[in-house]
């Protein structure tokens, strides 16, 4: 694999649409905002100002890169305004969003009890 550190790829959470924050009770949450309709659900669920990020999702030609760290800051510091629960019932049903779970709870999870990732 070409990019070998955490934060120096698309994938590795080098973007505000595509990465884990922790929330104001420590746990964390995920987000995986990649396609328009996902990403503007996204930003309207978090309540960012939207003219600053309507136009910064994957692909957009008016995408900024250089304002991605700024961007980061501000949705990290959205997310620490409630707990992991609290945004979950946000999240419910949209915007690409998944609440973390610790390894201790990961067998519990449905969706991946029923992949048999954990044991």
């Amino acid at each position: 694999m070409p990019y070998k550190d955490r934060g120096s790829h698309l994938f590795g959470g080098s973007n505000h649409f595509y990465n884990t924050f922790e929330c104001a009770d420590g746990k964390f949450v995920s987000v995986g905002a990649l396609e328009a309709h996902f990403y503007l659900d996204f930003i309207e669920r978090i309540g960012v100002d939207k003219a600053e990020f309507e136009q910064q999702w994957l692909g957009s030609p008016e995408q900024d890169i250089s304002k991605i760290p700024a961007l980061e800051k501000k949705v990290a510091a959205a997310f620490k305004t409630k707990t992991r629960d609290e945004w979950v019932k946000i999240f419910e049903a949209g915007a690409c969003f998944c609440a973390g779970v610790g390894y201790s709870r990961s067998g519990a999870v449905s969706t991946q009890c029923g992949k048999k990732n954990f044991r």
